[in-house]
């Protein structure tokens, strides 16, 4: 593979960390986009999600503080806070408040648009990297054999005219996530398309924006409710961004899905296992209407069943691998992929290569994401067999347990920050714990009563 020019379709974080990785080994990278892309956090057309909360993991945290040293430096200048998901995060699940103490999993917790913005500003910076938005990708170019793809023809949608062109590349990386037409090129080449498996629990969300109270006083900065069947399908978080304010989010499945008008939005929190969330919004403002998501279905294109792929194009992001939301995994998933991005290009490998190992980044992921939607009864597409409700009922009796082991709840925070494999939650200290509470089950403990817990002492 020539290394003068490559490509980047989507300029949203998957497609800004790809065209980072991507400037370390090319003359020059261009970033399109089809949208406006403004220096500001304000949410952009082709990012409906972006009034949502947007979860950066402990490792996606890592990965992009490697690739961009003065990022974090830029998260505390606009006012990103800093979040340890065992102190600062309160949770209450069926089995009662979890314990809080100090870990090793701090994030930071921003808006999406912030974050956004921020990493766009960095990429911007690069001497190599030119962003193109406004600027629509119609189709692949290839070689006359149709082993390789040579370009990209595009769309400069504010021309009048000279609109259309065609751009040379030596590598297309198609980030442009659930709207991706990469397949649909890949087919017009003669390649067969992979496989694809969609886990729809039909969970739907919605988000208000509120600013914090002026005399809140609360030891914790975070608050999840968490439920789980059969428990019930509804539960919420509040998470803190930059300007004082709060993302609160609201979530359910099948008929528990939340009401999108901004009225019913309060009393939905009413509902949950605990009126903690609840007691702490209903004297906030709020500063947005409620906006709702229900396009959460997972969905994995097998790529490593196949044997065919056209050279110097490669898909990532949520054009390969889309998750259910409200796990968020998304953003720290592309972080993942950017550096399996970067080894491969350094490996020099065949385009097809990439496309299987990109399968070992998202696996772990898909499973945390799809066991918990498998469980849900309104699930298309998920059929759990006997090995699959074992697993689900080790996970449910683990993080039963989390509400009283701090070491239990330390390995299912690794794991759920992506810093731990799965794997880990069946250590045999943990399998040990796990098999004697399997074989005496308790009723629920938690009760809507239940005061949260104090952060603990500092030192």
């Amino acid at each position: 593979m020539r290394r003068d020019h490559a490509m980047v379709v989507g300029g949203s974080i998957a497609g800004l960390l790809a065209g980072r990785v991507l400037a370390d080994h090319f003359a020059r990278v261009t970033i399109i986009d089809r949208d406006h892309l403004s220096d500001s956090p304000e949410p952009r057309k082709g990012a409906p999600q972006t009034a949502h909360v947007h979860v950066l993991l402990r490792r996606g945290l890592l990965i992009m503080q490697q690739l961009f040293p003065r990022l974090d430096e830029a998260l505390t200048a606009a006012g990103a806070l800093t979040v340890n998901w065992t102190r600062d995060l309160v949770t209450f699940t069926p089995a009662g408040w979890n314990p809080r103490f100090e870990s090793e999993y701090a994030t930071r917790t921003c808006s999406r648009g912030l974050l956004e913005q921020l990493v766009r500003r960095e990429v911007a910076a690069i001497s190599n990297i030119t962003i193109e938005p406004r600027c629509e990708a119609l189709d692949v170019i290839s070689d006359e054999a149709r082993s390789t793809v040579t370009g990209l023809k595009v769309r400069y949608r504010d021309r009048a005219e000279n609109a259309v062109e065609t751009l040379p590349a030596d590598l297309i990386v198609d980030a442009a996530g659930r709207s991706s037409r990469g397949l649909d090129w890949i087919a017009a080449l003669g390649y067969p398309l992979p496989d694809e498996t969609v886990i729809n629990a039909h969970v739907g969300y919605a988000t208000r924006l509120y600013r914090r109270p002026r005399d809140f006083k609360a030891d914790w900065r975070s608050m999840m409710i968490r439920s789980r069947p059969p428990f019930g399908l509804r539960g919420g978080l509040i998470y803190p961004i930059e300007n004082d304010q709060w993302l609160v989010n609201v979530a359910g499945a099948g008929d528990e899905r939340p009401p999108p008008g901004d009225g019913e939005f309060l009393d939905f929190t009413r509902t949950f296992l605990h009126p903690a969330i609840y007691d702490a919004v209903k004297d906030a403002e709020p500063v947005s209407p409620v906006h709702a998501y229900q396009r959460t279905e997972n969905r994995l294109r097998h790529f490593e069943r196949l044997t065919r792929w056209p050279g110097n194009f490669v898909m990532l992001g949520d054009a390969a691998c889309a998750f259910n939301p409200t796990y968020g995994q998304g953003m720290s998933v592309a972080a993942l992929e950017a550096e399996a991005l970067d080894s491969w290009l350094t490996a020099a490998r065949t385009s097809l290569r990439f496309q299987h190992d990109l399968m070992s980044v998202v696996r772990a992921p898909w499973l945390m994401a799809t066991n918990e939607d498998a469980r849900l009864p309104h699930v298309e597409g998920a059929r759990p067999g006997r090995i699959d409700k074992v697993f689900q009922n080790y996970i449910d009796t683990f993080i039963w347990l989390c509400a009283a082991d701090t070491r239990m709840l330390d390995t299912f925070m690794g794991v759920s920050q992506l810093i731990l494999p799965p794997t880990a939650l069946f250590k045999p200290t943990h399998l040990i714990k796990v098999a004697r509470r399997m074989l005496r089950p308790v009723p629920p403990r938690g009760r809507p009563t239940d005061p949260i817990p104090p952060a603990p002492r500092s030192g």
